[in-house]
């Protein structure tokens, strides 16, 4: 059922299917079934509950869908009132979120002038803003994100008013309790360690600093920092089991299944707690009811009443992993009920969940879990105990002394992750597999473990194990793109282009005047997305901001190889701040200039500008000209280069398939001269929405035009992707 209804909402999200209106169908064929198999009415009830799930899956999508398009119909920056019910807040450095039914209402710190609760009824005025779609192969998807929170819109307040106070004792109870927890904690832990144990307790993150977060993820255990049904376990079994020393069965359940309900409040009830929390009660029912508890079973009710609730939950990728977790336990379990069999068959059941999602695998994360997971439940206790210590009684020594065990353990962790930082190939960037491999991966990997389970003799495990682990290599190695392709990426008003073959990788600078930290948000997991762990040459065309503020910070990851710089004689303190940092992280610098080729063997790069020493007092007439030729394929790439250098030019040009258009789209760019020349089929501009510099101009609009060739933005399309075929065919693809 929880398939079929998954089944249901899958099919309108990838084929736009809708089929209410054959609600007849389930009961049609039931009763054929029933007719069929007389002295077994079972399969037919089964086959109608399936059917019934599956029409629910795909019109709940449908009406949810709905809603969300009638929202987009609004004009962002509208100025709007709105009135609902707090129901989750989340404070930040310089604004508040509160979710409101299904909104995210931003308020500013400074209009945050009271001390809103969960429940409260609040009215917001301010105006709507849409949600950015990922802009490029891999980026953040906030559109997505929100949506799988079941957040339809986001209003930016600019007044907020409390109409009616919450009156519910457990939800003020649980907010006094974070605060005054949160007060011991920052008595009690050392700055260190301050903001982990904060984000483990309470769900905190905000102290946590990137660089920890980063060691965490190279070991493959960030998972531990986010409140999930883990820490829900942990602290209601502890408190059950604490309870049943002196207490009935009745009273210890009833105690903890509270606990877990304040404490799933203070977290603010992420979707992996909710899942946890929903299955909890289902076992809690089975002893009750003295019937068996099915782990899959509960699963798939929890599955089914989060789905309804949002059917979005499906692109929420905490939830998908705790699914594939809980899954690989059940499996695992029927393979060996052993520790160790389990935990890998948990990570081979969350690898393709978390190569879709993340682009990368921690290669260690196997042994790493191995030795932290077991001591996760003593450092929460400590956090925990430590804490309601020194609420209670006011002694700090007593607290400090509770803390021991969990500074101990996090002192371990730091010491282990320092040796997991320190071997080779800690991680390994895979790209992002097409979601049908993934689909078929699970269900070959369901197939081998079943059979592992019904076969009795060592041999054949150990041949089905190894066959299993072939096809996870196999699957891991086949995700990267492969082939010829150049990718323009998005990054706003600036320049970044990919030109990737299957042995080399090239990048034509990496910069943006309108997005801060571009190689952090936009290019990094792109290149992640792609498959691509190293740049063997970036050429920087010019020394302008938007060409290259993202490249210092590309070379400190050690992303690049080599850097080519332009052959000239004005070399400006960028120049050489850029040549030094090369030099301090020992990548190979080479100087370019027009005549210089690169030949790879698949692809070769020309340069046609600008003539050696070249003494021109404007930067954009020396940036770097890049012809390349790959069989019958050929494109250019001009920088900033303007119309009167561009003349001096066209007789060393041709006809080419491929035009990066100069300087954005600029007037003073992309000639006529230039494009009776070159007649590119393809043109390529790279540009921010609505730039302060207007570009591209019209006139440039006009010429490309004129000349025939597609006009594809980046403004308009996201990240464009040019694939050139053997033949030298080109297919365009957006993000």
């Amino acid at each position: 059922m929880c398939l079929s209804f998954a089944l249901g909402e899958i099919l309108k999200a990838l084929m736009d299917v809708s089929i209410q209106g054959f609600f007849l169908l389930p009961l049609i064929m039931g009763v054929l079934i029933y007719y069929r198999f007389k002295r077994n009415t079972g399969y037919a009830l089964a086959f109608i509950l399936v059917m019934i799930c599956f029409l629910l899956g795909n019109s709940r999508y449908s009406k949810v869908q709905n809603d969300i398009s009638q929202y987009e119909l609004i004009p962002d920056g509208k100025e709007v009132s709105y009135s609902g019910t707090v129901d989750k807040i989340i404070e930040k450095e310089k604004s508040v979120y509160l979710y409101i039914d299904n909104m995210l209402i931003t308020v500013r710190k400074e209009l945050y002038n009271c001390q809103a609760v969960v429940n409260d009824y609040v009215l917001i005025c301010g105006n709507i803003r849409h949600f950015d779609s990922a802009r490029n192969k891999g980026n953040f998807d906030e559109n997505a994100y929100y949506h799988s929170l079941g957040i339809t819109g986001k209003i930016e307040a600019a007044s907020f008013e409390i109409i009616s106070r919450n009156n519910s004792v457990v939800y003020r109870y649980a907010r006094r309790m974070k605060e005054r927890f949160l007060y011991a904690t920052d008595k009690i832990w050392n700055r260190d360690y301050l903001g982990m144990i904060n984000a483990m307790t309470v769900g905190d993150r905000e102290l946590i600093d990137d660089e920890a977060k980063e060691d965490y993820q190279i070991a493959g255990i960030s998972h531990i920092l986010v409140v999930s049904g883990i820490h829900l376990s942990i602290i209601g079994l502890s408190v059950y089991k604490l309870l049943r020393k002196r207490f009935r069965y009745l009273v210890s359940t009833a105690v903890s299944s509270s606990v877990m309900i304040i404490f799933a409040v203070i977290t603010g009830g992420s979707v992996s707690v909710k899942r946890a929390l929903i299955m909890y009660f289902v076992g809690l029912l089975a002893r009750i009811t003295g019937r068996s508890y099915d782990l899959l079973s509960s699963l798939a009710l929890a599955f089914l009443i989060l789905a309804y609730s949002n059917p979005f939950i499906i692109y929420n990728t905490g939830f998908l992993l705790s699914v594939c977790a809980i899954v690989g336990i059940a499996l695992g379990s029927i393979v060996w009920d052993k520790g160790v069999v389990v935990l890998i068959v948990i990570q081979i059941f969350t690898l393709p969940m978390i190569m879709y999602s993340y682009y990368e695998i921690s290669t260690y994360s196997i042994i790493s879990n191995f030795a932290i997971l077991p001591l996760v439940s003593v450092l929460l206790l400590s956090g925990y105990i430590s804490g309601f210590v020194f609420l209670i009684t006011g002694c700090m020594w007593l607290a400090k002394v509770a803390s021991i065990p969990g500074h101990i353990v996090l002192k371990f962790y730091d010491l282990f992750i320092s040796i997991i930082k320190k071997l080779p190939y800690n991680q390994v960037v895979t790209g992002k597999p097409e979601l049908r491999y993934v689909i078929l991966f699970y269900l070959v990997l369901i197939i081998f473990i079943l059979a592992i389970a019904n076969v009795k003799k060592a041999a054949f495990k150990i041949i089905f194990a190894l066959i299993i682990s072939v096809i996870t290599v196999v699957f891991v190695r086949a995700a990267p793109d492969r082939g010829l392709y150049i990718s323009v990426i998005d990054v706003g008003q600036g320049d970044c282009i990919l030109i990737h073959s299957d042995d080399y990788v090239y990048m034509i600078d990496c910069g943006s005047s309108s997005e801060k930290e571009v190689y952090r948000y936009y290019v990094s997991s792109c290149l992640k997305a792609h498959g691509i762990e190293k740049i063997d040459m970036l050429f920087l065309t010019h020394m302008d901001t938007d060409h290259i503020n993202g490249v210092s910070e590309m070379m400190r990851e050690g992303m690049v190889e080599c850097l080519v710089m332009p052959d000239i004689c004005k070399m400006d303190d960028s120049y050489n701040e850029l040549v030094d940092l090369a030099w301090h992280e020992r990548f190979n610098v080479k100087t370019i200039s027009a005549g210089t080729v690169i030949n790879d063997g698949s692809i070769k790069l020309s340069c046609v500008n600008p003539v050696k020493n070249d003494m021109c007092e404007d930067v954009n007439e020396l940036s770097v000209v890049l012809r390349m030729d790959c069989g019958n394929f050929s494109a250019l790439f001009t920088g900033d280069l303007g119309s009167e250098t561009e003349k001096n030019l066209l007789k060393d040009l041709d006809k080419v398939d491929f035009l990066k258009v100069g300087h954005h789209g600029s007037k003073y760019s992309t000639s006529a001269e230039l494009l009776d020349v070159i007649r590119p089929e393809y043109a390529v501009i790279s540009v921010g929405k609505k730039n302060f510099y207007g570009h591209p101009n019209r006139e440039t609009i006009e010429r490309l035009e004129a000349a025939g060739s597609k006009i594809l933005r980046t403004d308009e399309l996201g990240e464009i992707m040019i694939k050139i075929s053997p033949s030298g065919k080109a297919e365009v693809e957006s993000d």
